[in-house]
């Protein structure tokens, strides 16, 4: 029996307008993916993250994983970015992912984060057993791990835009024209 691929998907929902996500990911990608990130990491477009495992009674595990992200693309309103990832060290024991980020329109101000794709099953035959026993439950933990995080760095990104005035909306159109008339106060 060869390599096991395992398709797998997690989504939420991310209380921002997709015009401003759309915007995020096509300006700086890895501050969805990564914390931290220097001018190497974003030319290289590979960042260093981690995912959180529940391990349940107050325990919970941190794996150091190398995220890289392919280029962005835009379908009816959507963005669409591969990525993959793969445990930092101990890569040979922990699956790889596979698969991409996808931001779409969710209602009105919302924006739908989903991530899927497919995570490869390591160590043969051991690893099978593993994945049955408890490798999918893991996998499933470190999926919503990544999904969570993301959505929480993409709304800090646009709030922060926001913040800023070139991204500010207006709160009111304003049209402002000059008149033919030099003194109005006669």
């Amino acid at each position: 029996m060869g390599t096991v691929k395992r398709g797998i998907e997690a989504s939420t929902t991310v209380r921002i307008p997709i015009e401003r996500a759309r915007q995020v990911l096509t300006d700086d990608p890895g501050c969805v993916v990564a914390d931290a990130a220097s001018p190497d990491d974003r030319r290289e477009r590979r960042f260093s993250s981690a995912l959180g495992i529940d391990l349940g009674a107050g325990g919970a595990v941190r794996q150091a994983v190398t995220v890289s992200l392919g280029a962005l693309s835009s379908l009816d309103g959507a963005a669409s970015l591969p990525l993959r990832w793969q445990a930092s060290g101990r890569d040979r024991v922990f699956p790889v992912f596979e698969g991409e980020l996808e931001a779409r329109a969710a209602g009105l101000g919302a924006t739908m984060l989903v991530v899927r794709g497919t995570y490869t099953v390591p160590l043969g035959a051991v690893g099978r057993f593993g994945d049955g026993v408890i490798g999918r439950r893991l996998a499933q933990q470190s999926l919503v791990s990544f999904v969570e995080d993301a959505a929480g760095r993409l709304d800090r990104e646009v709030h922060r835009r926001m913040a800023a005035v070139s991204w500010h909306p207006a709160p009111y159109a304003v049209d402002l024209r000059e008149t033919g008339s030099e003194n109005y106060l006669g």
